[in-house]
């Protein structure tokens, strides 16, 4: 008796990366971000094994390292905005403008 063959991909390269998308999503909480992960999952994936191999489980311990990775690479970023003074001077014809116009509140 033969052993029966299980593919690895039952329902294809489209489902797999459908699947792979909507755990993405689950991880990031963030379309943006995850199909970056999605699509650097696969690019590994293809790097190291070949798409036979692929399995759902194979593909989403790849998406978690890779989320794991971005998460430690942004603790370290710091985020400023340039710091711009500006002082505005107005004209005693400004002044008198703007109280004209503009309720107390």
């Amino acid at each position: 008796m033969e052993p029966v063959e299980k593919s690895p991909h039952p329902g294809g390269m489209k489902e797999q990366r459908d699947s792979l998308l909507r755990y993405c999503r689950f991880l990031t909480k963030n379309q943006w971000d995850a199909d970056e992960i999605a699509q650097e999952s696969l690019a590994r994936a293809l790097e190291h094994n070949r798409h036979e191999e692929w399995t759902q489980a194979l593909l989403k311990r790849i998406a978690y390292s890779v989320w794991i990775d971005v998460t430690r690479k942004r603790r370290w970023e710091t985020v400023e905005a340039p710091r711009q003074e500006q002082s505005y001077q107005l004209s005693g014809f400004d002044c008198a403008h703007l109280l004209r116009h503009l309720t107390p509140k």
